[in-house]
């Protein structure tokens, strides 16, 4: 039976969520519009509402490149208008993906958690090494993960210790890391003041 998201995702781990979602992706963009969508659900076993799902998960959290995203969504509006509607509401849709794309809002805290407690846990791989296991485009979206992670206190200070640690390892630029890390610790300075200084509903 073919099996929807919130299935998918309490089967696969993490990585292989995104992996999947971005493998759907590059196959949806690389085929010619009218019958992939039917080829992909048949393939990987998944509903149709899964489907598009997993699309918009590849572009909301960077799987795929913007040229790739371009192609999805000139793909979308050609299928919506060959089924009798104008496009209009692709167009809104991807428009309203692209603004959580650039905003890295699509990111739940808990993913965000994981992903950084997962960079702390392993120092002996790079950071070009994990953005490729979770199937990011390129490391830069691992390192607006990681920020978030570190300013919007959801990692515990033991976990921000070890990134500083491991990114010193790495750093090519002993200098200008220091610096980055000094202003991330004062933003998450100030975060935790501001959460100590507001009162409690209870």
């Amino acid at each position: 039976m073919a099996k929807n998201s919130l299935e998918l995702k309490k089967e696969l781990s993490l990585c292989d969520y995104y992996k999947l979602s971005k493998q759907i992706a590059l196959y949806y963009a690389s085929t010619v519009p009218g019958k992939a969508r039917t080829a992909i659900t048949t393939r990987y076993d998944i509903t149709e509402s899964a489907f598009y799902t997993l699309l918009e998960f590849s572009i909301t959290h960077h799987l795929v490149d913007d040229k790739t995203v371009q192609k999805i969504r000139e793909k979308i509006i050609v299928n919506q208008k060959n089924h009798g509607n104008k496009g209009y509401y692709s167009k809104r849709k991807y428009d309203e993906l692209e603004k959580e794309r650039k905003t890295y809002s699509a990111f739940s805290k808990k993913d965000i958690r994981e992903i950084a407690t997962y960079f702390a846990n392993t120092p002996d791989n790079s950071k070009q090494q994990i953005s490729r296991q979770f199937g990011f485009h390129s490391s830069v979206v691992l390192d607006q993960i990681l920020r978030k992670a570190c300013v919007e206190l959801l990692i515990s200070d033991k976990v921000y210790k070890a990134i500083i640690n491991r990114a010193l390892r790495y750093s090519k630029n002993l200098e200008q890391t220091m610096q980055f890390f000094s202003s991330v610790t004062k933003c998450r300075q100030e975060a935790k003041n501001l959460k100590d200084e507001t009162p409690s509903a209870f």
